[in-house]
């Protein structure tokens, strides 16, 4: 019985040319690719090669391998949108699409809005050099007309600014929804959100799978833990938190969820 290895061993010449190529491929043109492309051009070269050979026979197999090389470029590039677009994130616990990554970027990105407008009703605004300087020409009137006012408190000043500013981002990141890696990070990258905004992802659904929930009173008594005034030590009122939801496009099913 003939082998069935016979048309391999019949066509080995130019099975080896194509390796030949397939590796000066590899090693030249692969490095500026990406490797989301490296599958459609692997089709593209195996079912031309499939091709070529059967044509052989007749005589067409130059003709057949372009397009036996353009239907595995089709088939591989497109055939996998018919099972929908690739994981953005695959993890253990399930796999999250662009879409759905997006949006749990602009959740997270919403929901600190909100804290910001929460948090700054207790401590204020984020110092400003212009804000220090009008708090002291308000405290001390008389010096702040004198003419080398500005000379006088500037150096002080700018040394205070970088202290309360310090103070104030402590206060805020202690509600804010970013990761420490953020934190902690000098460029919060496209890259470490999405990497935090998964993370947190994966740790919401396996607190799902444990039933660890966190109650509606839970949420409350955070966001009002948030705007606590030092010196009133009162905290949010209803109205107010009804404001700042709506300014930043938070529905309150949203905040609870």
């Amino acid at each position: 019985m003939r082998s069935p290895f016979g048309i391999f061993r019949k066509h080995g010449t130019i099975l080896i040319a194509g390796l030949v190529v397939l590796c000066m491929f590899a090693f030249t043109l692969a490095d500026y690719l990406k490797p989301q492309h490296l599958p459609a051009l692997l089709g593209m070269f195996a079912v031309g090669t499939i091709f070529y050979l059967l044509g052989q026979p007749s005589g067409n197999g130059n003709w057949l391998a372009v397009v036996g090389g353009v239907l595995g470029l089709v088939a591989v590039s497109y055939i996998p949108t018919f099972w929908g677009p690739p994981a953005a994130a695959t993890t253990s616990v399930g796999k999250l699409s662009e879409e759905e990554l997006q949006e749990l970027i602009e959740n997270r990105e919403t929901a600190n809005k909100f804290m910001v407008a929460v948090y700054e009703e207790g401590a204020g605004p984020r110092p400003t050099f212009q804000s220090l300087l009008s708090e002291i020409q308000t405290r001390f009137p008389d010096l702040a007309s004198q003419p080398q006012f500005f000379q006088m408190v500037a150096p002080s000043l700018f040394r205070q600014l970088g202290e309360v500013q310090a103070e104030w981002d402590r206060g805020y990141q202690n509600f804010s929804f970013f990761s420490s890696e953020e934190l902690s990070s000098s460029n919060r990258s496209a890259e470490l959100v999405r990497e935090a905004v998964v993370r947190d992802w994966v740790m919401a659904q396996e607190a799902d799978k444990l039933g660890i929930r966190v109650s509606n009173d839970t949420i409350t008594d955070f966001v009002k833990k948030a705007s606590l005034n030092r010196d009133t030590k009162k905290s949010i009122d209803r109205e107010k938190f009804i404001k700042f939801r709506e300014e930043t496009s938070l529905s309150e099913s949203d905040l609870y969820d």
